[in-house]
């Protein structure tokens, strides 16, 4: 069985190639730090993780605020150090809910701040994981509180992409698609959790292309609860990423893995087995 997936993948990245898809130029390939371990405040353990991304030949990498928090205030030497490993900050993730004018102020005054830690350390991207919106009833005010915090972002010179986790890719897309047509914001795609949902994100990603600066990737087994190595499971990552080709898309690939879930894999290892896979296929 699995000899026989391996070899399937094997057809489908070589059909790939074969497709007369145009070529990547504009794709960059970045690396979100979840890949290595839960987000910490612990610069040194970051810095660790950059070497390692640059080593494997990424270009750019995203992580959560709190990992470079302690720059904010005085980011030249935290500059220096991404500088002199030649890798480029995409972005910090913060999530928030936006369910109530209460939550809503506090996620104000959080992107305020992060998109001010983007700007200073060099970054393009503030990356928002809002709430799930429970239920439609919800979603024109998430829609309206997001517009605010993409004005908040704007201001400070960065731009605000909203990701997509399970709920929000249900139902083909729908609250997504909602959002999309409610607000001006672009879109973090991430194909894993889109697959989870069960949708099909080749499909969305071909349509969409334009509003979409960013996708995450990873694989899981049919589960979609067992992490394996990129290109060894059964999220569609191939065919979402010949959409965006197909329509000379540009953008950043960001591997979001899960840490050391791959059994007798090292993150490491892991790490650069997906960007051997990206060079594969992109």
């Amino acid at each position: 069985m699995r000899t026989g997936m391996m070899r399937r993948r094997s057809l489908l990245i070589a059909a790939a190639a074969a497709a007369g898809l145009p070529a990547a130029e504009g794709i960059r390939v970045g690396c979100q730090s979840r890949s290595y371990a839960p987000p910490s405040r612990d610069v040194r353990q970051f810095l660790g993780y950059l070497d390692d991304m640059a080593a494997a030949g990424y270009e750019g990498f995203e992580t959560n605020y709190i990992s470079l928090e302690a720059g904010f205030t005085d980011p030249a030497p935290l500059r220096a150090e991404i500088a002199e490993r030649k890798m480029e900050l995409i972005g910090l993730h913060a999530g928030s809910a936006l369910h109530t004018p209460e939550q809503t102020v506090k996620a104000e005054e959080l992107f305020a701040r992060v998109a001010a830690g983007v700007k200073a350390l060099g970054g393009s991207y503030a990356m928002l994981s809002p709430a799930a919106g429970k239920d439609a009833g919800l979603w024109k005010s998430k829609a309206e509180a997001i517009e605010r915090l993409a004005a908040i972002c704007r201001k400070a010179g960065v731009e605000l992409l909203v990701h997509n986790h399970v709920e929000e890719a249900r139902n083909n897309f729908e609250e997504l698609r909602f959002l999309l047509r409610a607000s001006s914001v672009r879109l973090l795609v991430d194909i894993g959790h889109a697959a989870r949902a069960g949708v099909n994100a080749a499909e969305f990603c071909e349509q969409h292309h334009a509003r979409i600066a960013a996708v995450h990737v990873k694989d899981w087994k049919d589960d979609h609860n067992t992490q394996v190595t990129l290109g060894r499971g059964d999220v569609p990552v191939i065919s979402a990423l010949a959409a965006l080709r197909k329509r000379k898309w540009r953008g950043w690939v960001i591997a979001e893995l899960e840490g050391n879930a791959v059994p007798g894999v090292t993150r490491e290892q892991n790490v650069r087995d997906a960007r051997a896979f990206l060079s594969q296929v992109l």
